[in-house]
């Protein structure tokens, strides 16, 4: 059986002090923006890309070459 996973909240300073100290950390931030209103809609970029389609080839000509 599984032992349960507890998530609790710590410092910014113990994430710190345990980041430096290597131990396994997951972190996560939340943010609330119900209450604002965005500052650009993401339908804008699609807009932008397709007024310049013309810039992005069609397929990419590969992958890069690889480093030593």
């Amino acid at each position: 059986m599984q032992r349960p996973i507890s998530l609790r909240m710590i410092s910014a300073k113990k994430l710190k002090w345990s980041m430096r100290k290597g131990f396994q950390l997951f972190a996560i931030t939340i943010n609330d923006h119900s209450d604002s209103t965005p500052e650009h809609s993401p339908l804008d970029d699609h807009a932008v890309l397709r007024e310049y389609a013309d810039v992005f080839p069609g397929e990419l000509p590969g992958l890069p070459p690889s480093r030593e």
